[in-house]
Order: C-alpha cells, then sequence, then structure tokens
C-alpha cells in the first residue's frame, strides 16, 4: 500500500489473517477484520489483541454461498495426488 492508511476500513477475507498479514493490516490501521474460516495461526493474539490500538476480529456467520466451497475443493482426490506425485 506505499504506507497509505486504511485507517477506519474493513478487510474481507476467506481464512484469518496469518501472522504478517494481521501485522500489515495493524500498520495501515485497518478497523475490522471479517474471515469465514480460522486459520491454524493465532495471529490475531499475538498481533492484533496486543497493540495499544483495538481492531475488532469476527467470523463471518451467513451465507458465504457455493463459489467459497468451489474456489477451495480439492481438484483431485488425496488418493489420485499420491500416486501423481511419488
Amino acid at each position: 500500500m506505499g504506507g497509505t492508511s486504511l485507517c477506519g476500513s474493513t478487510l474481507y477475507t476467506t481464512a484469518s489473517t496469518c501472522t504478517l498479514c494481521a501485522k500489515k493490516a495493524y500498520q495501515l490501521e485497518v478497523e475490522r477484520i471479517v474471515f469465514i474460516e480460522q486459520y491454524p495461526d493465532h495471529a490475531h493474539q499475538q498481533t492484533i489483541l496486543s497493540g495499544s490500538r483495538q481492531v475488532r476480529y469476527e467470523q463471518f456467520e451467513g451465507v458465504s454461498g457455493n463459489s467459497f466451497f468451489r474456489l477451495y475443493a480439492p481438484i483431485m482426490s488425496e488418493k489420485d495426488l499420491v500416486e501423481y506425485y511419488y
């Protein structure tokens, strides 16, 4: 973002932020982060909640549509992937 502030903005993302993205969102003064799925990293505890400024961190509730599930659906079954790579 070239140092541009996004003060008061909302970041919508498919997964909760990783540590690097959480740091960048905090630096850019994002006020609220809304995500669909919880990422296994705990960046919001380490980065978002430890700062002096409060960032709201919310899991999306509602209908996300089939596009989300189609986008992240596996292309091949796990068995086929194992056969392909080994």
